[in-house]
């Protein structure tokens, strides 16, 4: 059977008959539908690929900022904390182009910067779970970038393998009788 896409007029689609399918039965058929790119929903995915540079650079600016909000609140009394620090993203929004798939919202910082911030915290989680015997300080914003790219990166410079011999072994091979 040929038939018209109801959801796109200008697709022809062809169908068999199934062979359970009594004379005069009906049957089910799924046709696709037509996706609008313009059409972007919460749960759609994210077009935009910031570097992770870039995202803790975010995170460093937001941290700044708060801290800068924060000192000039106590300084100046006038001074509307929380209207700025909501405003925080205000000037780098203006900053993108208003086309994009994705667009490049206030909500959208907000959402780049906390999963930044979560992924730090979880690298950050798992290498002292891995025994590596590092724990840093989240002050210390320098040595986590350092680190962030290379989990297993060795920084000792010496030669002395005391790092690598007191971590645990990764895999290890039993025998079942």
């Amino acid at each position: 059977l040929s038939f018209r896409n109801p959801h796109n007029k200008s697709q022809r689609l062809r169908v068999k008959v199934p062979k359970d399918c009594l004379p005069g039965g009906t049957f089910k058929v799924s046709v696709p539908v037509k996706h609008d790119p313009a059409e972007v929903d919460g749960e759609e995915k994210d077009h935009n690929t910031f570097s992770r540079e870039f995202q803790e650079l975010l995170d460093d600016y937001a941290r700044a900022h708060d801290e800068w909000c924060s000192l000039q609140s106590s300084v100046d009394k006038t001074f509307s904390l929380f209207k700025e620090k909501q405003a925080k993203y205000d000037p780098l929004v203006a900053l993108f182009p208003t086309n994009l798939l994705t667009p490049v919202t206030v909500e959208y910082m907000k959402k780049v910067v906390r999963r930044a911030r979560q992924n730090r915290h979880k690298r950050k989680k798992n290498a002292s779970m891995k025994g590596d015997g590092s724990t840093k300080d989240d002050d210390d914003d320098e040595s986590d970038r350092e680190d962030a790219g290379d989990e297993t990166n060795n920084n000792n410079k010496d030669g002395d393998d005391e790092s690598t011999s007191e971590a645990a072994p990764k895999s290890r091979i039993v025998e079942i009788p």
